[in-house]
């Protein structure tokens, strides 16, 4: 009878600790469940993401973030033409830079402008013409930039699609004739760049091409500080009338 009695409790007191452990772990669960609840986030609504996303595609691009910021840059990138009228469209309404608009004027020069730099010793007439354009682009004269070596480069002469101009003068730091010669003939490939000693006026300089993706004719003058190449280019071979016109150009050059 005893052992029966110590049996029942013994099984009781089993069930009671059972009871206790198991309503122990629900309440921890339960516990853990709700924290979890309380520190997840709200869902945001549908409609409130897609009226983010349309905000971000429509905010303007800062330009200064996708270049060096150097004033030098900044200078190369102005543009000689300005205004909506200027380049023929794409068929989606885009300008075609490498195509002129039909109503562009491109006539012969008629003026002449003095394009003048005094710490770089040069000064010359530049051929310009007033109505070069239309009413809806209005072409510069000539532009100057730096680049960022400390080279100066000057735009000139009758307007062009993608080069945007007829000639080119690069003032760069002086060296010798002979100097460019071997440099030139060390160049390599074919064609061969062919430089030759000339003389235009009092002017002492050498002349030699550069072929890539146009032809370009080269005209160095060897100053007495700096040395400047005035150069044309053309899409395949190179127009004697242009070359006669930029050596009358050089020719009228003071360069000090």
């Amino acid at each position: 009878m005893n052992k029966k009695i110590s049996t029942a409790v013994a099984i009781g007191v089993i069930l009671l600790i059972t009871a206790i452990v198991g309503t122990t772990i629900w309440l921890k669960q339960s516990d853990s469940s709700q924290e979890v609840q309380n520190t997840m986030p709200l869902p945001i609504a549908k409609q409130d993401t897609k009226r983010n996303e349309v905000a971000t595609e429509k905010q303007p691009i800062d330009q200064k973030t996708n270049s060096n910021n150097t004033e030098n840059i900044s200078e190369a990138m102005k543009n000689r033409f300005s205004g909506k009228g200027c380049y023929s469209k794409e068929s989606d309404g885009t300008d075609n830079l490498y195509e002129l608009s039909k109503d562009f004027n491109l006539s012969s020069p008629t003026a002449k402008v003095t394009y003048s730099n005094q710490a770089k010793g040069i000064s010359f007439d530049i051929p310009y013409n007033t109505n070069w354009g239309n009413k809806n682009c209005k072409v510069e004269p000539y532009i100057e930039f730096t680049q960022p070596g400390g080279d100066v480069l000057v735009e000139f002469g009758k307007p062009r699609a993608w080069i945007r101009s007829e000639f080119l003068l690069t003032v760069s730091d002086y060296r010798s004739a002979q100097d460019i010669v071997n440099e030139q003939k060390n160049v390599g490939g074919e064609p061969d760049p062919n430089p030759r000693k000339m003389t235009l006026g009092d002017k002492q300089l050498v002349a030699y091409e550069s072929y890539g993706m146009t032809s370009e004719r080269i005209y160095e003058v060897i100053g007495k500080k700096f040395n400047y190449s005035f150069s044309y280019s053309e899409a395949e071979k190179l127009n004697g009338k242009t070359a006669k016109e930029l050596a009358t150009i050089i020719q009228s050059a003071k360069i000090e």
